[in-house]
């Protein structure tokens, strides 16, 4: 069973995911996310979220950089934000690649 604490982190975490996203490029699709607390390889409280792309989303591409970047960076303030103390690790991927990869789970 979770304890309250952890269901709190997680509703805090899911708090800050979706004041970031206000601040996300409009010129992507973000169809949700998947989040993962635990703890880094130096020790540190950590949460690895995934960033959910409509699958048009050209991932690979060059000039998805910036709009990466912009995303990373409304993630990290709105951690700061919010006061989580959790170094967010961000990662992307389509939603097709998800659905496989995470199946049941959107």
């Amino acid at each position: 069973m979770r304890s309250m604490a952890f269901i709190e982190m997680l509703e805090l975490v899911d708090f800050a995911l979706r004041e970031a996203a206000a601040r996300f490029p409009a010129s992507v699709t973000v169809e949700g996310f998947y989040r993962l607390l635990g703890v880094d390889s130096l020790g540190r409280d950590a949460a690895s979220i995934w960033v959910i792309v409509a699958d048009d989303t050209l991932v690979g591409e060059s000039a998805f950089q910036p709009i990466a970047n912009a995303i990373q960076a409304a993630i990290v303030q709105s951690f700061a934000e919010t006061g989580l103390e959790l170094r967010p690790y961000v990662y992307f991927r389509l939603k097709s690649e998800h659905e496989r990869v995470v199946p049941g789970v959107r």
